[in-house]
């Protein structure tokens, strides 16, 4: 069978990639590790401004596109908790390993 991988983030206070194989024939995902981001993972809740809450979104806990990107043989993450994000190297589909984490110059990137 052929594998791909699929990388997904806890956004948890100690924030981590989960790493997955994707067996690409039948679509059976399969954990392979987690590896910390040394950053800090937030979820999005508050206010509209009205002094309504929002409620917490179900499938993206960020609400956001582009948390988790790759792009050649590089990964980056965002940590919303810390502001900042981490860099990764992809050294092969199911082993990252951290580089560097660098500001985000901003709040809940």
């Amino acid at each position: 069978a052929d594998y791909s991988s699929v990388y997904t983030m806890t956004n948890q206070p100690m924030n981590e990639i989960l790493v997955y194989s994707r067996n690409t024939c039948n679509g059976t995902l399969t954990f392979e590790t987690a590896v910390a981001t040394n950053g800090t993972g937030s979820i999005l809740s508050g206010s509209n401004g009205d002094g309504i809450d929002l409620p917490r979104p179900v499938d993206d806990p960020l609400a956001s596109t582009g948390s988790i990107i790759t792009a050649a043989d590089c990964l980056l993450a965002v940590n919303a908790g810390s502001n900042d994000i981490s860099t990764f190297h992809i050294v092969s589909p199911t082993v990252i390993q951290l580089v560097a984490r660098y500001s985000s110059d901003g709040d809940f990137p």
